[in-house]
């Protein structure tokens, strides 16, 4: 069986919120940057993985993407309205569209 990995992302922005009282935007930044490739390249040793997909609304995490040699997930295809485009709803079922 051949898998699709999916690593999600949000925003640099808005990523790792909860260590803002022990570092600075850019460091989590980079941190979340650090920890996206790190998960690329362990997925990249699984065997059964057959291709690995970075969910992310933010552009330049989707240009970086193409640099790890990684699809870019867009964000889902289903209205907002629905319980797919919830950002704490569990994604089975939507559509995504490779890009």
């Amino acid at each position: 069986m051949q898998v699709l990995a999916v690593v999600p992302v949000q925003r640099l922005e808005q990523a790792k919120s909860r260590l803002a009282p022990a570092l600075e935007p850019a460091a989590r930044q980079a941190l979340v940057r650090e920890l996206a490739e790190r998960t690329i390249r362990v997925l990249r040793s699984v065997p059964a993985v057959a291709a690995i997909g970075l969910l992310t609304p933010d552009p330049s995490l989707a240009r970086l993407a193409s640099r790890w040699g990684v699809r870019t997930l867009a964000t889902p295809l289903m209205a907002s309205t629905t319980p797919c485009a919830s950002p704490k709803s569990k994604p089975v079922g939507c559509t995504y569209q490779l890009s």
